[in-house]
């Protein structure tokens, strides 16, 4: 009987131990867990003739800092720029994006521009900026042309900031660590530029050389290789600053 009452008391002890160990395993975890940022990107695609936006609609979705555009000054290389270097800031320090409507219409027109899951919409854009409880410091910086390295250290835009950009924000630096990106996947021309754009280039081989080429309109990058690839032809484009220097 005794010995039938060691084993019982020993199989509580070690099922007490086990219990206790579950116990701290699990303690271990969550405060180790509970530092951590963590951002979900529920999302929802939108698209209309091959224009895809994608905006961060769920009210689950953290948001530390948010980088912000609504200058459309100057004409579309400006704005291009604007765009670039306001996405550029927004990965660099793992904040949000947000462009307003009038922006993202423009560029549409013209660009699929694919900001996911960077972009925030107008929705949670305003909830933030109306939320008293959790307000957020608002700063913007005026830049006309020059490159300010002090953006590119680390919390140069620190968590609670809505940052945004004005002026004419025309540095490459801002932006180069992700070109690829942005020429991969934002300033990607929509189907019916690259028709334009294919006419323009056919009309010159047909007025120079006697030659009208066929041209794969599959997407802006096979319609650069398809140009690109031509032995006998050296493509040279020039950029005119029509509002600067056209009246001279």
């Amino acid at each position: 009987m005794k010995f039938i009452n060691d084993n019982n008391f020993q199989s509580t002890k070690w099922r007490f131990i086990q219990v206790l160990l579950v116990i701290l395993i699990i303690t271990a975890i969550t405060l180790y867990i509970l530092p951590m940022k963590f951002v979900t990107y529920p999302f929802s695609i939108t698209s209309k003739n091959q224009h895809a936006i994608t905006t961060i609609t769920a009210q689950k979705t953290k948001i530390y800092c948010i980088v912000y555009l609504k200058d459309r000054s100057g004409r579309l290389g400006n704005r291009m720029f604007m765009i670039a270097s306001a996405y550029g800031l927004a990965r660099l320090h793992s904040c949000h994006l947000y462009l307003t409507p009038e922006i993202i219409n423009e560029m549409n027109a013209i660009f699929i521009l694919n900001l996911s899951p960077f972009l925030i919409s107008s929705t949670i854009f305003d909830s933030i900026i109306h939320n008293n409880s959790k307000p957020m410091t608002k700063i913007s910086k005026n830049v006309v042309c020059q490159y300010i390295p002090e953006l590119t250290r680390p919390n140069a835009i620190s968590s609670g900031c809505i940052f945004e950009l004005k002026g004419f924000w025309q540095s490459y630096l801002h932006f180069a660590k992700y070109n690829d990106d942005i020429r991969e996947r934002i300033f990607v021309a929509i189907q019916s530029v690259l028709k334009k754009v294919s006419k323009l280039f056919i009309n010159i081989y047909e007025k120079k050389f006697n030659f009208k080429p066929q041209f794969s309109l599959e997407n802006h990058q096979s319609f650069k290789k398809q140009l690109a690839q031509s032995n006998w032809t050296t493509w040279i484009g020039i950029h005119v600053r029509r509002k600067d220097f056209v009246l001279l």
